[in-house]
């Protein structure tokens, strides 16, 4: 069995896909209009991270990137969700927000979640900063050192990434892209053409899935 969730389970046969999002396209054009849109927009801030403080918040790794983006003299923005519940409820104003920044704050666990929706190879796309590290590094030091040219390749492999992690407007037949639930799709036919060829040849699915799939709890 092949389960589906919006995060990672301790299971070896589950399989997160992202988060259903605001946006819905109908059309092949709403997609391909994003990249020039992304492309030009002014970044006034190295870097954003968009979250309330925790009561528990104070040593943990949430605590410290709230720490640093407030010493940080403008190069980060903080959007406090605590006391700017409004904004950060209102997904138009978060991507705007997120538009705004050179770098978006995610701590999480998206590389070893979405592995049928984003590349394996995580650094094509982002900047990894160990959790470990996080209380010791500046966050903004790491990344005022990465070469331009490096964070334009990155965000341009984002901009790939988009149309495979929306979820299109169901009710339209004028689109061609695939988004997420069609990648999903795609990848649930795959595990159950696999288990029917094993289970068909006389042989156990279960043997070698985990060691298969074993980079869902490691990173490279």
């Amino acid at each position: 069995m092949t389960l589906l969730s919006v995060e990672l389970c301790v299971w070896n046969n589950d399989f997160a896909i992202p988060y259903p999002t605001f946006y819905h396209p109908s059309m092949d054009v709403e997609v391909s209009e994003w990249p020039e849109r992304m492309r030009k927009q002014r970044r006034m801030h190295l870097f954003t991270f968009l979250g309330g403080p925790r009561p528990e918040t104070q040593l943990t790794i949430r605590g410290e990137i709230i720490r640093q983006c407030v010493a940080s003299r403008g190069n980060c923005n903080w959007v406090n969700c605590s006391s700017d519940s409004d904004n950060c409820n209102n997904p138009a104003n978060v991507m705007k927000v997120f538009q705004r920044s050179v770098f978006c704050l995610q701590p999480g666990a998206a590389y070893l979640q979405y592995l049928w929706h984003l590349p394996k190879n995580y650094s094509c796309y982002s900047v990894f900063i160990p959790m470990d590290n996080t209380m010791k590094v500046n966050i903004g030091s790491v990344l005022v050192q990465i070469p331009e040219h490096d964070i334009l390749a990155m965000r341009e492999e984002v901009i790939r990434l988009i149309p495979g992690i929306v979820y299109a407007d169901p009710r339209s037949s004028e689109r061609t892209f695939k988004d997420a639930f069609d990648v999903t799709v795609k990848r649930v036919l795959e595990q159950v053409g696999h288990t029917r060829e094993v289970v068909a040849a006389g042989g156990d699915p279960s043997i070698g899935f985990v060691e298969q799939n074993h980079h869902k709890f490691v990173l490279p």
